[in-house]
């Protein structure tokens, strides 16, 4: 597993807010920069208290968040949770990599918060992890891993291990998404929707997701059947551990802005295509290769067998699911939709356990928030006419139309108008089918979205008297029943 890059911060003459992460529901981090220096704070927010306060005496470089929930910063009374369930009670706070440094001399990352038992940890899974910096104006994405020596107080440094570099001249660097460390996958497997055996999805935690403007030159091709006069959105799909790209597309005539979203094995970009004049949204989905997969795997177990032989123990840390250092490149499949809307932002809603179909949430030009299902997205919707068979119905599969039209019923934000959508987060509530939407830009919007329907809540005209007076028969009628057979057991004694 990778550390995924946040943002970077820029210098100013004054206090400049970079952004805010939350550690938990009741815990929010923010930081920004205030000229050569950076500024990070620890805040409940319940009660505004600040719990953590520090100034680096350079600029914050990537905040990466990482999925070790252990205690930190401890909340007082007001700021309990109001739920006291064990999924509340076991939950701990989300862990955090402060990198800076990494475009000057001595980078280090700095574990926050900096307790013992993050340290421990974190120490455990050091050797896996990479941290993620993008320079937009230099062309370049660089992965740094983290080295020995690390202190409470002065961090770790880091090395280069790899970078990727895109031709400034001709290519600039629209958006870069990567896989969220708190996403949860409920199947590893797709139906049988496409009419195939049911595929292993290619979950690399690690993926990053970049889109690039291509302007154009004279006398060169970019790719296969797309030339470097000719603009267009170039796609690259990028391995975060080992810099590796594992797949690149063009989408010829295809121009900013560019909007991604990346959730499971899914990458979906929105962009303007200006030879028809109208927007697109494509969506790419990886698979794995089945017959290089076994071949990978084989090859690993034979490896780790020959180490026990050689007694040599395997790496305790090493990931049974997933390993970028053996991973064949996957086979992908892709769709493109036409899209009558500009849009400002993606995003893709969350749920507790992954079970809900996904929905992706897009800020539209238009002051409003749509949301588009999973379905009508989906890369394996077939061609044709033909009516759909029991398996397409099964996983939900429709066949496919170039027109990608907006349903009414999945606007969160109804008729209310929501100026200059800049940000859409998501958060899973403890109800599987329900996820909690907050936008912001020129308005603050907060509202909830149950993308399969509220499957487990009951409706609000539900005889609710009556369910209560069947309970109460039932249970009346059992001890009857109860009484009834103990009397004619006693009569059969004494006959």
């Amino acid at each position: 597993s990778s550390s995924s890059s946040s943002s970077s911060s820029s210098s100013s003459s004054s206090c400049v807010y970079s952004g805010m992460e939350m550690v938990s529901n009741e815990l929010a981090l923010v930081y920004g920069t205030s000229g050569a220096h950076s500024f990070c704070t620890v805040i409940e927010t319940l009660t505004g208290n600040v719990k953590d306060s520090r100034v680096i005496d350079r600029p914050i470089d990537v905040l990466a968040k990482m999925k070790l929930h252990v205690p930190s910063w401890k909340i007082s009374t007001s700021s309990q949770p109001i739920s006291t369930s064990s999924a509340t009670a076991s939950r701990g706070y989300r862990t955090f990599l402060l990198a800076h440094g990494l475009k000057g001399e001595n980078p280090v990352v700095a574990l926050l918060p900096p307790t013992s038992a993050a340290v421990s940890v974190f120490e455990a899974i050091r050797q896996k992890l990479v941290v993620h910096s993008i320079d937009v104006f230099g062309g370049t994405l660089k992965g740094f891993a983290i080295k020995k020596g690390g202190t409470l107080e002065g961090g770790y440094p880091v090395e280069e291990v790899w970078t990727v570099s895109f031709p400034v001249a001709t290519e600039k660097i629209c958006d870069i998404k990567t896989i969220d460390p708190d996403e949860i996958v409920h199947s590893p497997v797709s139906g049988m929707g496409d009419g195939r055996a049911p595929r292993r999805k290619y979950l690399n935690p690690s993926l990053i997701a970049l889109a690039t403007q291509r302007t154009g030159t004279e006398g060169k091709r970019a790719l296969p059947g797309v030339a470097y006069t000719d603009p267009s959105i170039v796609i690259y799909l990028i391995d975060g551990i080992t810099g590796k790209i594992i797949h690149r597309r063009a989408q010829k005539f295809g121009q900013g802005p560019v909007h991604l979203a990346i959730a499971e094995n899914m990458v979906v970009a929105h962009y303007f295509n200006s030879k028809s004049n109208t927007f697109e949204i494509t969506t790419i989905e990886l698979y794995e290769d089945p017959v290089k997969t076994a071949k990978a795997e084989s090859a690993a177990l034979a490896a780790e067998s020959s180490a026990r032989n050689q007694e040599m123990d395997p790496d305790p840390n090493a990931d049974p699911v997933f390993s970028s250092l053996i991973a064949p490149v996957p086979t992908l499949i892709q769709r493109t939709y036409l899209f009558t809307k500009s849009i400002t932002t993606l995003a893709v809603a969350k749920t507790r356990q992954g079970i809900t179909s996904k929905l992706v949430l897009t800020g539209l030009s238009s002051h409003q928030i749509a949301g588009i299902g999973r379905n009508l997205l989906d890369a394996r919707r077939p061609y044709g006419e033909a009516p759909p068979t029991k398996d397409q119905m099964a996983d939900g599969i429709v066949p496919y139309h170039p027109v990608l039209k907006l349903e009414t019923q999945k606007f969160p934000s109804y008729n209310t108008t929501v100026a200059r959508v800049a940000h859409i987060t998501t958060a899973p509530t403890f109800l599987e089918s329900t996820s909690l939407v907050f936008a912001h830009g020129l308005d603050l919007f907060y509202t909830r979205v149950t993308p399969s329907g509220a499957f487990d809540l009951l409706s609000e005209d539900f005889n609710r008297p009556f369910l209560a007076a069947t309970v109460s028969g039932v249970i009346v009628l059992l001890g009857l029943t109860r009484r009834w057979s103990r009397q004619k057991r006693l009569s059969m004694l004494w006959m």
